[in-house]
């Protein structure tokens, strides 16, 4: 297999489970209910850093909450490049 086939059969199961996303996240009430849940507790919009006791940040919370939020930035990048309407509806 050379480089190039290789990099497009990536890209076509890069493709494929983002179709899978969206079938199961876009494609029912249930999965809209779950993406919304998801988006309230981990959205990608919510700061990482939060104040603690004394008004100190803490900076293993905010590498936890930062992984929290990049799993959800991937799932939305997913939905946005296999159903774009459909994830620009699920915003509202």
């Amino acid at each position: 297999m050379t480089i190039q086939e290789h990099d497009a059969a990536k890209e076509q199961a890069r493709k494929d489970l983002a179709s899978c996303y969206a079938r199961v996240l876009l494609g029912s009430d249930d999965g809209k209910r779950v993406l919304r849940d998801l988006r309230t507790k981990f959205g990608v919009d919510r700061s990482v850093f939060r104040r603690q006791q004394g008004q100190r940040y803490d900076s293993l919370e905010a590498a936890l909450c930062e992984g929290e939020r990049r799993v959800l930035a991937d799932i939305e990048a997913a939905l946005k490049s296999a159903a774009p309407g459909q994830w620009a509806e699920s915003l509202i």
